[in-house]
């Protein structure tokens, strides 16, 4: 078996695995008895030994190629590294390449649908108008020009998005492209996506007069003729009439800035019939800003705008104003608090920032007013009157100055005549050439007239045509029948201000005034429950009828007015001075002090309040600090017998402990 195995193996046959094992060549013993027999057998041997040797030159030469295809194929699996790794980035760059395309798409297709601008396309026009510059683009531009005007002159209260007709963003020309290109490209997005209001139009000429014809959309624009001598006058028209086609609600507030209110309530009045619920009750509330002082009427309007839409903050807002102008304070409270809420809740997104932020703070102003809270009163108003840095005052001037000089007024009303001066200066400053101008100085003085009961200044002033002007007929007749009642001409401001409406709460309680005034206590008392009737929420018949009881003796009874007001109102100041007076009346000096210094936080410079603060501390045997509170009151505003009264214990306290 060994010499087969050997046989095999030198005579190059060629044996399966199978065969070998048959054989005996696999078996480690045959192999060895083989190799055992070649040394026995030198022919054997030799036959063996050369076997080895080509074995070794063969694996010689296999080494030799293995080791020149080494670099080769190490060359080889760089090369295809480096081809894997292009490959991987020409991948990767296209799949960029083909995020980059669909994102712009997409981004020209969002960009597209946001769109909501006026787009004015090249006009046809006759040749000759090309041959004298006046080519259709050039006219599409000048009608451009126009529109932007009157865009720019608009100072509308809504963000764009609330308004149903129209567009909101930017006005241009659009320029045909030839060709498929990116501006093509965004052209048939924005046509198939976007919002635009495309308009179109063509001039023809009829012998010595031109006619533009418009489209907005898909409505036709009323024809607008001209003389063909001043082409310009035609656009402006045009201007105005696609304005007011395709935004109506704009182009009324812009009628009334240019004092054409007849034109404003056209729109309205078409506008209130037509559309949606919101859109009927914004055309409602501008058409009662249109009829300018008409506060029964304006009421009708602002009730009917509630009905088609509870929620909607300014017809509250206006609602108030014209309950308070009208006397009727209880409701005018309710709505002005109505009104702030929703200015401050869900809805403020209907209008822009500082539209927001200048009515919420004047109906805030109004509750503050009808509440007697002039100091509060004065720092609303004064904080809407006064932008912040990102909201310029260019906003709206009028609202902005009319917001400052509310806050003098109110300064006036407490006694505070620098405060007032300098609201009245910054009020001029924002609006320097209104025609109100020259008249808030002489109304300012009236108000602060009234707030130190100086009533022949009252009289005088309420008689003089720039406080006529700018009052309202209420507080005109209430004024002149206060100052009339104190001057002791009773009979004619009873019969003044029982000519007022019934349900009008400041005339009912100035009614009770004049009735104690005269003496008679139970007509005072029947005014004064009527009044806490109307205005169950209300301060200031209490107050009133508190210093009437003050009036007649009854201390106790006035101090529970006193506390009452107080209840309704905790910034009152003049409830909190009559509280002081009722205090010092029964002999509780120096609680009576801590009244007065309660009152003067809302009061700060309220003469009258430190000339009866420096009484209490005087008769509590405090002084120094009676004498402390009359130097402070020498330099405030007050009335001719305040300031004699004042002049006394000047001189009383002027050392020691007192003096005459």
């Amino acid at each position: 078996m060994a010499e087969g195995v050997l046989e095999s193996i030198l005579g190059g046959e060629e044996a399966d695995e199978a065969e070998a094992e048959a054989r005996g060549g696999g078996d480690p013993l045959a192999m060895s008895a083989a190799l055992e027999a070649a040394r026995q057998d030198p022919k054997l041997a030799s036959r063996l030994g050369a076997y080895v040797d080509q074995q070794a030159r063969l694996v010689g030469i296999q080494t030799e190629h293995l080791h020149e295809q080494r670099d080769l194929v190490l060359s080889h699996l760089r090369w295809r590294r480096v081809s894997d790794r292009m490959k991987a980035v020409l991948q990767v760059m296209t799949a960029c390449v083909g995020l980059a395309i669909v994102a712009g798409i997409g981004w020209m297709a969002w960009e597209a649908h946001e769109s909501d601008g006026l787009v004015i396309e090249p006009f046809n026009t006759p040749p000759e108008f090309a041959s004298q510059g006046l080519s259709g683009q050039v006219l599409a531009s000048r009608l451009l020009d126009g529109v932007r005007r009157l865009q720019d002159g608009t100072i509308s209260p809504e963000s764009p998005r609330t308004l149903e007709h129209g567009w909101a963003k930017e006005v241009r020309v659009e320029i045909p492209e030839t060709g498929v290109s990116v501006g093509e490209l965004q052209s048939l997005f924005r046509n198939w996506l976007g919002h635009d209001v495309r308009v179109s139009g063509e001039l023809t000429r009829d012998g010595q007069n031109l006619t533009l014809t418009l489209r907005a959309g898909a409505d036709p624009v009323e024809p607008i003729t001209g003389p063909a001598s001043n082409p310009d006058a035609l656009i402006a028209k045009a201007a105005e009439e696609l304005y007011g086609a395709t935004q109506p609600e704009r182009y009324a507030r812009w009628l009334r800035a240019n004092n054409r209110n007849d034109d404003a309530i056209a729109i309205y009045r078409r506008l209130s019939i037509t559309g949606s619920r919101r859109q009927r009750a914004r055309a409602l509330v501008g058409w009662t800003g249109a009829l300018g002082d008409d506060p029964i009427g304006s009421i009708q309007k602002d009730a009917e705008a509630l009905r088609l839409d509870p929620e909607f903050p300014t017809a509250w807002a206006n609602l108030a104003d014209n309950q308070i102008e009208l006397g009727r304070w209880e409701a005018g409270l309710r709505s002005a608090r109505r009104s702030v809420q929703l200015y401050e809740g869900p809805r403020r997104g209907d209008f822009a920032p500082w539209y927001t932020r200048l009515h919420a703070g004047d109906q805030r102003a109004n509750i503050a007013n009808v509440l007697d809270q002039a100091l509060v009163q004065a720092k609303e108003s004064e904080a809407a009157g006064d932008p912040a840095p990102d909201e310029p005052v260019v906003a709206c001037r009028e609202c902005a100055a009319s917001a400052m000089f509310n806050a003098a007024f109110a300064y006036g009303l407490i006694g505070d005549g620098p405060a007032m001066r300098e609201r009245i200066a910054k009020s001029k400053s924002i609006t320097p050439n209104s025609p109100y101008a020259p008249m808030l100085d002489a109304f300012g003085a009236a108000a602060l007239a009234l707030g130190i009961e100086d009533w022949p200044a009252v009289l005088s002033g309420v008689a003089t045509p720039a406080v006529q002007t700018m009052l309202d007929p209420f507080d005109k007749t209430i004024w002149r029948a206060q100052a009339l009642a104190h001057l002791g001409r009773t009979a004619d401001a009873l019969r003044s201000i029982t000519a007022m409406p019934k349900d009008c709460y400041p005339c009912v309680t100035v009614e009770g005034e004049i009735h104690a005034l005269a003496g008679d206590w139970r007509g005072a008392e029947a005014a004064f429950a009527r009044a806490v009737r109307l205005g169950p929420d209300l301060p200031w018949a209490h107050v009133s009828r508190g210093r009437s009881l003050l009036a007649r003796g009854d201390a106790k009874d006035a101090l529970a007015e006193a506390v009452t007001a107080l209840s309704r109102s905790s910034h009152d100041a003049s409830a909190g001075t009559l509280k002081g007076e009722a205090l010092m009346a029964l002999g509780e000096y120096s609680s009576a002090a801590e009244a007065f210094a309660a009152a003067d936080a809302d009061a700060p410079r309220w003469g009258r309040n430190h000339l009866k603060w420096g009484e209490a501390l005087m008769l509590a045997g405090r002084y120094a600090e009676a004498r402390a509170q009359f130097v402070a009151a020498e330099g405030m505003d007050l009335n001719a017998p305040d300031r004699a009264a004042l002049n006394v214990l000047l001189a009383r306290t002027a050392s020691g402990h007192l003096h005459g």
